[in-house]
């Protein structure tokens, strides 16, 4: 679903910690009910009741468990290490992960693009991260990748139809707006493949 970064992390942590072990553990527990092998492999999963008063004794279990780790390293630590996690200071900033994502990308085109006999002929797609293409991904407006597709028409050497080479870091390409420069791209994939 669409939610934000800390709700995604909360999501992916209640998941690891607790659905997958009981999952696991749940499923290991009905095959020992099971008298012959052909019966235990064909549980696959627990349903309905069985499944939620046994994920409720789980759930227990965990708050047990995290109680005692409380109990163990103090109230006081405790509050250090929640205060740690809630406050933003130690977040990285949007402007510091574009600034990153970029010189990722300025390392990657850096880099000879290779790619196997089999991507050749199937014309498979080659992320740009691995040295191949640009993603499509990366011309939606609020991802605001202006600066890695403009890297990546500066990578091509792309010329406009009046002969004008794109520089980097100068007008048109400096100013150009994603829907222009998709479609300068797109120009150009299609003169590759017609080559």
């Amino acid at each position: 679903t669409n939610v934000k970064e800390c709700r995604r992390t909360v999501r992916a942590v209640i998941f690891s910690i607790c659905l997958h072990p009981y999952n696991r553990d749940s499923v290991d527990k009905k095959r020992e009910e099971k008298l012959t092998f052909k019966e235990k492999q064909k549980v696959k999963t627990t349903n309905g009741a069985e499944r939620i008063t046994g994920l409720f004794g789980h759930v227990l279990k965990d708050l047990e468990e995290a109680e005692e780790a409380v109990r163990e390293i103090g109230q006081e630590k405790y509050k250090e290490i929640f205060e740690h996690y809630r406050k933003p200071d130690g977040k990285t900033s949007t402007v510091e992960r574009e600034k990153t994502k970029v010189e990722e990308f300025g390392v990657a085109i850096e880099k000879p693009r290779n790619s196997t006999k089999a991507q050749r002929s199937g014309k498979i797609h080659v992320p740009v991260d691995v040295g191949g293409g640009i993603l499509l991904s990366y011309f939606a407006k609020c991802r605001k990748n202006e600066d890695i597709v403009r890297q990546e028409i500066a990578h091509r050497k792309i010329k406009l139809e009046e002969g004008v080479h794109l520089q980097l870091d100068a007008p048109p390409l400096q100013t150009m707006e994603l829907p222009e420069m998709k479609d300068l791209l797109r120009k150009d994939e299609a003169a590759i493949l017609a080559r």
